[in-house]
């Protein structure tokens, strides 16, 4: 009995130890990630990067005229009545959304 519960006290602990190990190692993997990202100017907001947003409205210099004339264009461009796509809208939205919040963390 005695040899058996030390056994099973050994494999509670090694699995506690590679348990711990894993989380560790994947915590410090999303740090790296996040930082690289950081450094790269691409950090999200939601799941659209400062780069994806100026690809989907057109635009290469990021100023608030520029943000808007292109929005309101792809928005309206992209209406259910003129037969266009409430997925195109929503992108839309959200790459207006990521870039005005960039210029205000500027």
């Amino acid at each position: 009995f005695c040899f058996f519960h030390m056994s099973w006290s050994r494999m509670i602990v090694k699995g506690c130890q590679i348990l711990g190990r894993t989380l560790t190692q994947s915590w410090s993997e999303g740090l790296n990630a996040a930082a690289k990202q950081a450094a790269a100017g691409t950090n999200k907001i939601g799941n659209i990067t400062i780069k994806e947003s100026k690809q989907i409205l057109g635009i290469d210099e990021v100023t608030e005229e520029h943000i808007n004339k292109k929005y309101e264009y792809l928005f309206n461009a992209n209406s259910k009545d003129k037969g266009g796509s409430p997925y195109l809208q929503a992108k839309v939205s959200n790459a207006k959304i990521r870039l005005e919040s960039a210029l205000e963390n500027k």
